[in-house]
This record gives structure tokens, sequence and C-alpha cells, in this order.
């Protein structure tokens, strides 16, 4: 694969969701919560 001058290459990356906090997570996301939301409960993001 070839990419041109200046292209971004994107980083995908899959985390495990642990049982304790699947419930919370799958709450927030029918709550339509923000994804940064989601991420501070799996202790991603601050």
């Amino acid at each position: 694969m070839s990419f041109g001058t200046g292209a971004i290459a994107r980083v995908k990356s899959t985390k495990y969701i642990p049982k304790r906090l699947l419930p919370r997570v799958q709450g927030l996301e029918q709550e339509k919560a923000p994804v940064r939301e989601i991420l501070k409960v799996l202790g991603v993001a601050e």
C-alpha cells in the first residue's frame, strides 16, 4: 500500500471491556453519551 505525501495513517485499536463495566458502557451507548465519557469509564481517556 502506498501513501501520498502528507498522508495520515489511522490506527485502529480494539479494547476489551471488562464484564463489570459492560452494563454501564452499554447504558451510556443507549443514552448516546459522548465517546469521551465512555472512554473515561473504561479508563482510556481523562
